[in-house]
């Protein structure tokens, strides 16, 4: 479950929510930053739960903020307050991590007034969706993202399943492998 709150930017909940009342377990969008084989940052963010497990194998610490400089999908996919306050980070090489987070991002960029078939079609499936061959190209500001602290913050359900009928293509190490090994699931222009 993913909700928008401009007071805290981006929430997010990784878990069950049955029984949970509101904000109970929110964690704000975090990213890892990680390393190449020469131990020099890549510049690819992972957007990462805070308690994220792959994350923390991996080492090192999610951040509140983008791993790459001038990111294109920023003010795109998520707020421009997490763009890097580091000097010395490289610059952007894309955005990959937990899927769930990705999916929800994307999601959100839809307006609120759509069905969730027309929304599904529009950043996905259709002729022009959003997201094509590892790009993100919808240039305007999310319509799902609240515009003020006074509006009620917006949430998303997004669920991740492998495909019971492909079960030597779809499973959990190629998942991992797709949020954190391979090449990012947004790259830049």
């Amino acid at each position: 479950m993913v909700k928008t709150d401009p007071s805290v930017q981006e929430t997010y909940y990784h878990g069950d929510l049955s029984g949970q009342t509101e904000d109970h377990k929110w964690q704000p969008l975090r990213f890892f930053a990680p390393l190449s084989a020469d131990r020099t940052p890549t510049g690819v963010s992972q957007a990462v739960f805070s308690s994220s497990l792959t994350a923390a194998h991996i080492g090192g610490v999610p951040r509140p903020f983008a791993a790459g400089r001038h990111a294109n999908w920023l003010g795109r996919l998520v707020p421009t307050t997490y763009d890097s306050p580091l000097s010395s980070a490289p610059r952007s090489a894309g955005l990959g991590g937990e899927l769930t987070i990705l999916l929800a991002l994307m999601t959100f960029t839809a307006p609120v007034e759509m069905t969730c078939t027309s929304r599904a079609h529009t950043v996905f499936l259709g002729h022009n969706a959003r997201w094509r061959y590892g790009k993100w190209l919808h240039n305007d500001k999310p319509g799902g993202w609240t515009r003020s602290v006074e509006e009620r913050p917006r949430g998303v359900l997004v669920t991740v399943s492998l495909d019971p009928w492909n079960p030597q293509g779809s499973t959990r190490e190629k998942l991992s492998n797709f949020e954190f090994f391979d090449s990012p699931a947004i790259r830049e222009d």
